[in-house]
């Protein structure tokens, strides 16, 4: 005795093969969608970092070239082959004047002692500070952000030789400027919600941030990942976590030397993404459904007719010849099996009928 059980008959084969049919070119459809669409907006996302370093990275450059250029006019004129004389001393003058947040001007000798001060406070030593030693070791310049304690915040000097008429360096002249606007534009760059950008100096000192305030001294960020990733040579974008986040950041040199960096949480960052994922999932799934349907009455209406007709034959192999048989009307090969079966119970009736007479 058979018995009874899923049996995976032709409905069920041939469900099998139209929803694979239908549904692989949905999935290969999706995973193209998908695909392309998760590099276009991961690509805006980074691009969009990108641009917005590059605009912070020129408007540093920009400013710290308008005092390097005026650093070296100054450092150009006649007056300064003399800078302890009054025309020297006035030329100082004229330097701090010319722009705001010019606060302090002075020349040192080669032993990195004060010749003259353009604020007529004692002179002082400065052998030991970087932008001194980067002029002195042939540099063409020297840059050092140090938190004033004149100023009592962040302040950049910038340092340039005073040379003689054998270009020989005689003396450097030597430049303090507050960073208050720098420290603005890097405290006011937001975007999105989470957004942000701060600039470090090449050794990783802190020279601006929205999020930290800066004290009697420079925050160390050297241990930052985004400043440990660049120094390492990692290309942009840079992807790392902080403080449990997850963060995507782009990281940039100003000609200073300085490093800026752009970071945004990844989740806003590829928020697009998430929701283009969406969207592809929106369109695929009415589309699947659909598949899903028409594989399901494509294979009902191929199978239920010959379920039908093999319900008849079997009831012909017990004996029951008299059947209304609706499939002959039909002009495919169903069709053709239900005249066939017709014929077959009209021959058996025949037979029977003439057994019966006998």
């Amino acid at each position: 005795m058979q018995r009874a059980g899923f049996k995976f008959g032709i409905f069920e084969r041939l469900s099998a093969v139209l929803v694979a049919v239908t549904l692989l070119p949905l999935l290969i459809i999706g995973a193209l969608a998908h695909s392309y669409i998760k590099h276009r907006e991961e690509k805006n996302a980074d691009e969009k970092l990108q641009l917005i370093s590059a605009q912070l990275t020129g408007q540093v450059d920009d400013w710290t070239r308008l005092n390097l250029d005026l650093q070296r006019t100054v450092s150009k004129l006649p007056e300064m082959r003399s800078p302890g004389s009054a025309q020297g001393a006035a030329s100082l003058s004229i330097l701090v004047s010319a722009e705001p947040w010019i606060s302090n001007a002075h020349v040192l000798d080669l032993a990195g002692n004060d010749l003259v001060r353009s604020d007529g406070k004692p002179l002082q030593r400065f052998a030991d500070r970087r932008y001194f030693r980067e002029v002195l070791s042939g540099a063409p310049y020297g840059a050092e952000v140090i938190f004033s304690r004149t100023l009592h915040k962040p302040a950049l000097s910038m340092a340039v030789p005073l040379l003689d008429d054998a270009r020989n360096t005689v003396a450097v002249l030597a430049v303090a400027s507050e960073l208050d606007s720098i420290a603005k534009s890097v405290e006011n760059l937001r975007f999105g919600a989470t957004g942000f950008a701060f600039l470090m100096q090449g050794d990783g000192t802190l020279i601006a941030s929205p999020r930290v305030k800066i004290g009697e001294e420079l925050p160390d960020f050297s241990h930052h990942p985004a400043y440990r990733a660049y120094k390492a040579g990692q290309p942009n974008p840079i992807s790392y976590t902080d403080n449990g986040r997850a963060i995507i950041a782009h990281v940039a040199q100003t000609e200073a030397g300085w490093i800026n960096v752009v970071q945004e949480d990844f989740d806003e960052s590829r928020a697009a993404v998430r929701q283009a994922d969406r969207l592809v999932l929106l369109m695929l799934l009415p589309a699947a459904v659909l598949a899903l349907a028409a594989a399901f009455l494509l294979s009902r209406n191929f199978t239920a007719p010959i379920r039908s007709l093999t319900a008849v034959a079997d009831q012909i192999s017990l004996g029951e010849l008299e059947h209304d048989i609706v499939q002959i009307r039909r002009g495919d090969e169903i069709g053709d099996l239900a005249r066939a079966i017709e014929r077959l119970a009209k021959s058996m009736r025949l037979a029977m009928a003439r057994l019966q007479k006998r």
